[in-house]
């Protein structure tokens, strides 16, 4: 079925049950006449593409006692008129545009046991009349705009299960043993909002989590002593949380625990050898001051899929046996610790690799050519580490893999054919080592790729008009090499640069856990570093401190989206090209130490301002021309 909901379906007055889940293309709004639908019980409408607002009209169906109407385009106010629905058991409109104040009329749902409005633009303060909900089961308010204090009639629900307040604005101070009188309460999610939670030291709950998320909360101190008590918590999110001292011993005693993170915390101290011998499923402790030689690195964790140790001040080796330590992770991150020694070749045991990140450590030695058996690779990080030699020739045979950086190592030779393989590849960044040879022309065939650095090598031959072909390529940045000849006036049909809007950023695109990528671009003449959320919404052409030669080509000013243009330090010569008055969006502009000559000229709105340029004289639009 394609289209708008069908409205004739509002005359089939003996209809109970309605279900049009995932009908392909079924958009349009909610006819209003579906409120004559008055014995109706089942609405489901979810995973569609409808639009416009909720009929008021539904709060007409006094019998109605499930309605799913979430994953649509649904816009507007949440029907206060929905409070009329007494006999409502499941209420699930998340996944929308929704925005407005969410009706004080829902609290009046006697019978409401799930209430999911998660993932919209509601706003304003929750209603305390939503802590009249006598049989509520779950609330689900997350991912919101939603502001003011947690309604302390939350502490009066007797049936609630699970609390999901995170990702709002809400603001106060909150005692956590509000709760204490919820005695089927086993979930908990106050995480990143403006809260202040306070913890007494001396609490003895007589509640146990299965799930306590309290990341971003304010905490302070040591980790709060009640946990201890906690024998059925299986998941624990106190990240930054200005967490300080040691990790205690008895976390790692809780007997169901098996999901940690402490991130974000300014603990010291060794790991605990409780959390060692723990055979936990996630740990992170990335961004903390812990020490001491890397734990885990004698004690097999068979279920482990998620370590990440980065930012803290480990020392010494990488366990030799690690792939028989950790053979069912899926995350591992050592990043940004003090380790030496080598890579230990029995990475390549780990079959179920999805991202692997040991950049920023003193590692020595070579890339083992092992790596290339972990075929669930999506991103390999191991920039910064000092290895020398070439990439392994088989490196291709990670034909999964979506981004690799290997920046600022001694690397050297050509790189691999095999390469080519690497189809999903969208970050590739080799800046600052050794490589040598021709670019090679196959690096035109990779369609996602977003990133490319090539800078600070030592790359000779010319640019290969292949290039152009990198459809949704952002940044390009090919700078400080021997290249010599034209610049490709092919380069301007580089598709993302010609359009008014760039990419969005993959922080999740091949990989089943988060992980933030970093690239370091010169703008402005400066060293940018950007991160995930940001990365692809800058457009780069570096082709600096290089050996071009002849005219810029006129067609570069189609570019219209780029964002920083450098090709200083060239042996360019002729016309500045007037097309680049058709550049609006840029922001830097280096064309110094050519031979070139001429009128720089800029357009926008309507307006035109001439720059004069002389012979080897420096360029450097440091606010965007359109401003000027």
């Amino acid at each position: 079925m394609k289209g708008s909901m069908p409205s004739c379906i509002a005359n089939i007055s003996s209809l109970i049950y309605l279900n049009l889940l995932d009908i392909e293309n079924m958009e349009g709004p909610i006819p209003s006449s579906i409120g004559n639908l008055s014995i109706l019980q089942t609405l489901v409408l979810y995973d569609n593409s409808l639009n416009g607002e909720i009929p008021p009209s539904l709060g007409k169906i006094q019998s109605l006692t499930y309605l799913y109407l979430y994953s649509n385009f649904l816009t507007g106010n949440i029907p206060s008129e929905l409070g009329n629905l007494s006999s409502l058991v499941d209420l699930d409109l998340s996944s929308n545009f929704l925005s407005g104040n969410i009706p004080s009329e829902l609290g009046k749902l006697s019978s409401l046991k799930y209430l999911i409005l998660d993932s919209n633009l509601l706003s304003g303060n929750i209603p305390f009349q939503l802590g009249e909900l006598s049989s509520l089961d779950s609330l689900v308010l997350s991912d919101n705009q939603l502001n003011g204090s947690i309604p302390i009639s939350f502490g009066s629900l007797p049936s609630i299960r699970g609390i999901y307040l995170s990702l709002n604005n809400l603001q106060g101070n909150l005692f956590l043993n509000v709760f204490e009188n919820l005695t089927r309460l086993n979930s908990l999610d106050l995480s990143y909002n403006e809260l202040t939670v306070i913890i007494k030291p001396d609490w003895v709950p007589t509640i146990y989590f299965d799930g306590l998320y309290l990341a971003s909360c304010n905490i302070g101190g040591i980790v709060p002593p009640f946990l201890s008590t906690q024998y059925r918590l299986s998941e624990l999110d106190l990240s930054n949380n200005s967490l300080f001292g040691n990790i205690p011993d008895w976390l790692g005693m809780l007997p169901s625990l098996g999901s940690l993170n402490l991130s974000y915390n300014n603990l010291q101290g060794h790991v605990p050898s409780s959390l060692i011998i723990r055979d936990l499923l996630t740990i992170d402790l990335h961004s903390n001051m812990l020490q001491g030689a890397l734990p885990f690195s004698s004690v097999p964790t068979s279920n482990m899929e998620l370590l990440d140790l980065s930012q803290n001040r480990f020392t010494g080796f990488i366990s030799m046996d690690i792939g028989n330590l950790l053979p069912a992770i899926r995350f591992l991150s050592f990043s940004a610790n003090d380790l030496s020694g080598d890579i230990p070749s029995s990475v390549g045991l780990l079959q179920s690799l999805e991202v692997l990140d040991l950049s920023n450590n003193k590692l020595f030695g070579k890339i083992p050519s092992s790596i290339t058996n972990c075929s669930s690779l999506t991103r390999l990080n191991l920039a910064n580490t000092g290895l020398m030699g070439e990439i392994p020739y088989h490196m291709g045979m990670l034909s999964e893999l979506s981004s690799l950086h290997l920046d600022g190592n001694m690397l050297k030779g050509n790189l691999p054919s095999s390469l080519k393989n690497c189809s999903s590849l969208q970050i590739l960044d080799l800046a600052n080592n050794l490589f040598s040879g021709n670019i090679p022309s196959w690096l035109g065939q990779f369609s996602e790729l977003m990133i490319l650095v090539l800078r600070s090598n030592k790359f000779e031959g010319h640019i290969p008009h292949q290039l152009s072909n990198l459809s949704s390529l952002n940044v390009l940045d090919i700078s400080h090499n021997g290249l010599i000849g034209y610049i490709p006036p092919q380069l301007a049909a580089l598709k993302s640069m010609r359009n008014s809007t760039v990419g969005s950023s993959h922080d999740n695109d091949g990989s089943s856990y988060y992980y933030k990528e970093e690239i370091q671009v010169f703008n402005k003449g400066l060293e940018m570093v950007y991160v995930s959320s940001v990365m692809l919404l800058i457009t780069c052409i570096d082709l600096s401190v290089n050996n071009l030669t002849g005219d810029i080509p006129l067609v570069i000013g189609n570019l219209n989206s780029l964002h920083t243009l450098n090709l200083s330090d060239n042996g360019l010569t002729g016309e500045i090209p007037r097309s680049f008055g058709l550049l609006t969006e840029l922001e830097s502009l280096d064309l110094s130490n050519n031979k070139l000559h001429g009128i720089l000229a800029t357009k926008r709105n309507w307006r035109r301002r001439f720059i004069h340029v002389l012979d080897e004289m420096a360029i450097s639009l440091l606010s965007r021309l359109t401003n000027r």
